[in-house]
C-alpha cells in the first residue's frame, strides 16, 4: 500500500509494529505486525523443551503436596497448643449468654 501524503507511518517502540496514522483524523490507517520469531529451532528442541516443562510441572506438584502435609502438621500442633491452652485459663464458669443479656 502507498504511503498517502497527508499520513504519517509509526514504529512502536516496543512490539516493533508499523502503524500508518492519518494526520487530518487521527485514525490509524494500516496496522503491520511485526513477523514472530520462530520459537524453537527444531522439532528435538521443542520436545525437549516440552518435557523439561513437565518435569519441573511435576517436581512443583510434589513441593505443594508436601508443603500442604506439613501445614495440615502444623495446624494440628497449634490447635492442640490452643487447647491445652484453654484447658489451663478454664475457670469453670460458663460464658454469658447474649440472649439474657436482654
Amino acid at each position: 500500500m502507498a504511503k498517502p501524503d497527508n499520513s504519517l507511518e509509526i514504529l512502536c517502540p516496543e512490539c516493533k509494529s508499523m502503524i500508518l496514522v492519518d494526520l487530518a483524523t487521527g485514525g490509524v490507517l494500516e496496522h503491520k505486525a511485526p513477523p514472530k520469531p520462530k520459537t524453537f529451532g527444531s522439532f528435538d528442541d521443542a520436545l525437549s523443551a516440552l518435557k523439561s516443562a513437565d518435569q519441573s510441572r511435576e517436581d512443583r506438584f510434589r513441593a505443594s503436596v508436601d508443603a500442604e502435609k506439613k501445614r495440615a502438621e502444623t495446624l494440628s500442633k497449634q490447635f492442640d497448643h490452643l487447647l491445652k491452652k484453654a484447658e489451663e485459663e478454664d475457670d469453670g464458669s460458663r460464658p454469658k449468654n447474649p440472649m439474657d443479656l436482654d
